[in-house]
Parts: C-alpha cells; structure tokens; sequence
C-alpha cells in the first residue's frame, strides 16, 4: 500500500523542514500542490527540497518543471484532462510515461474513472470521508459503495483513498481494495511534525 503526502494548498510553519524529516522517514510519494505558487515561488520551494528527494516529489502545475529538476510525475486536475480532449490526453500520458515519470489525476466519481480514456499511474478518489483540510467538504461515498466498486470495476488503475485519511482508517480503506492514501489535513493539520 501506497502512502502519499500532498503539501497543504497555503503554507504551513517549519513545512520545508517537515517535508524533508517525511522524506528521511521513508516517505516516497510527496505531492506538491500549491495553487497559489507563481512558478518562481514552485521553484523556490523545490530548491528547499534535499537533492536526494526531489525524484519523489509529484508537481501539480508548472509541468515543465520535471524535467529541470528531476522530478517524480505531475498530477492533472480534470479541467487539465477535459482541457486536452481524450486523445491529446493519450499522447501526453503516453509521452510522460515514456520518460519514466508518473502521470496521475484526480477524480470524483466511481463513474469518473471508469470512463477515463487512458491508463494513468494511479488515481485519486475524493472525498471518502469528511475533509479534514477543507470546511464543509463531506464524504461522498458510503464503505458498501467502496466495496461494491473494487468488486464489480472494469478498470484496474490503482485508486488512492483521498479525503480524511489518517493512520486509523488506513486499514479499513486497504480492505475495501484501495492501492493507497493520500495525507493531507491529518499530516498538516492534526499530528504536525516538529
């Protein structure tokens, strides 16, 4: 099983300093996403990262990036996807792919991502439970309806659980058939490094 750690959107005190101790500690996904960034302020914020870590480290704007600085994979929003059109979208996956970087997206609906036109690295499914990170952001999906998903699916892309994951849930979630967790709120908000 999988764990991520996506950065919270604004910046949080000491978060360089926590992201490399996550990296020390084993971490081998970290998804920047911070929507506010200009691309000098993305830069800004991976010149922070150790060297050594920037090869697990996942961009969410600025693509480009990844080729300067060695990176892991980009995320696409699905204003990206739709953006692109379907088979704009297969080239471009297949392009990351070739390279060797992930390629990942996010989605909403069980019917979202059977209907994707490619095969992407993983996916995320949000929210499974009430948002930690995001005010009145509750959870769309009941553990029966999980269950039933990973039973009767016709894709096999791995899904990552998104939306009020912590430590305690992971177990139910890896039961349901999830390829990972992504930690947002409970790593930024609730069990702060030091």
């Amino acid at each position: 099983m999988v764990k991520i750690v996506i950065s919270n959107p604004t910046e949080v005190p000491n978060e360089l300093a926590r992201v490399n101790a996550l990296f020390e500690a084993g971490l081998t996904h970290f998804h920047l996403r911070k929507p506010d960034f200009s691309k000098d302020d993305m830069e800004a914020y991976l010149k922070q990262i150790k060297p050594q870590f920037l090869k697990r480290v996942v961009i969410h704007s600025y693509h480009p990036l990844i080729q300067k600085y060695n990176l892991k994979g980009i995320n696409l929003r699905g204003c990206d996807r739709r953006t692109l059109g379907d088979d704009a979208l297969k080239s471009f996956t297949k392009e990351i792919q070739r390279k060797g970087l992930t390629i990942s997206t996010s989605c909403h609906s069980f019917e979202e991502i059977e209907t994707l036109p490619c095969k992407f690295d993983y996916v995320f499914l949000s929210p499974i439970y009430t948002s930690i990170s995001k005010a009145d952001y509750p959870s769309a999906f009941t553990k029966a309806a999980l269950e039933l998903f990973f039973q009767e699916r016709k894709s096999t892309m791995p899904v990552v659980a998104l939306g009020g994951i912590t430590e305690e849930n992971v177990q139910e979630l890896t039961n349901c058939g999830f390829y990972g967790m992504a930690f947002l709120g409970s790593i930024w908000k609730e069990n702060p490094l030091s």
